[in-house]
């Protein structure tokens, strides 16, 4: 019987996915291994049939560095490094992977209590300036807060008492190396490897807007709109190395040599 045109693709990269378990099989490395698409828009459908045979994968080249999760992450940074009540960019910067808290900590983050003992709401860039003072002069008192919220308190403190003292880029570095971030995503390897190069690939771009005239007020909104407007690679390590397969487009892989490469989709009318 026939099928539709997304069962088959689904078909499609199963059989690659099995090929290419065989070809490991056989003592050929993942990182010489490649599928080549003409678009990415189904590309996950490829990343999800290797990951289900029990390899690595990487989406390691197309135009979605702008919608990855790390770029955006790395924006919300900048953006409370120069405002710290930014409370929406504050929230999901200490909900991110970047400090992972949890939603005991963010309440408690955002409840003080008055003279009489009632719990009443406060800001949330306060509690975080609250509790990075506690951790500097009350540390018997900080031991009792969760090893998460301390570091995010201490990271984020460290970050607003230097802002304006020097490059913002860099201090934005500082801040997501202390926080641990770049160093967890470094030890998952394959797809946390991809992830630590978008974050690196930001930092640059933020340092090249820095250069290019832009100051710490208006650096957020300069990424923000090269963001929403740039059709960048992701900052994967597309041209060699690394224990895993890549899914990229055709006009991406330029100039790369692999052992085994599979091009998807070579169908009139479908193939650029």
């Amino acid at each position: 019987r026939t099928v539709g045109r997304d069962a088959a693709r689904v078909l499609q990269a199963q059989g690659i996915a099995e090929r290419f378990a065989q070809l490991v099989e056989q003592g050929c490395s993942q990182g010489d291994l490649v599928v080549l698409l003409g678009g990415m828009t189904h590309a996950d459908v490829y990343a999800q049939a290797l990951r289900d045979a029990g390899m690595t994968c990487v989406i390691a080249g197309g135009s979605v560095f702008r919608s990855a999760l790390e770029p955006r992450i790395v924006l919300d940074v900048a953006r409370i490094a120069v405002d710290p009540q930014e409370t929406a960019a504050l929230y999901r910067v200490l909900a991110s992977d970047m400090f992972a808290l949890g939603s005991d900590d963010l309440l408690l983050l955002t409840t003080r209590f008055d003279e009489e003992g009632r719990a009443v709401r406060r800001d949330l860039d306060r509690g975080v300036a609250a509790i990075a003072r506690a951790c500097a002069e009350n540390p018997d008192e900080a031991a009792l807060l969760s090893p998460e919220l301390r570091l995010a308190a201490q990271v984020l403190g460290n970050l607003w008492s230097h802002t304006g003292s020097g490059s913002l880029s860099a201090l934005m570095e500082r801040a997501i190396a202390a926080s641990g971030w770049l160093a967890r995503l470094e030890a998952r390897k394959g797809e946390g490897l991809a992830a630590a190069a978008n974050v690196h690939k930001a930092l640059r771009i933020v340092s090249d807007l820095e250069r290019a005239g832009a100051g710490a007020a208006s650096v957020a909104e300069a990424f923000s709109a090269y963001l929403d407007c740039a059709k960048e690679k992701p900052g994967a390590l597309s041209a060699s190395g690394g224990e895993f397969v890549r899914i990229m487009t055709v006009h991406a892989s330029k100039g790369l040599e692999f052992t085994h490469v599979f091009i998807v989709g070579l169908e009139e009318d479908l193939f650029p």
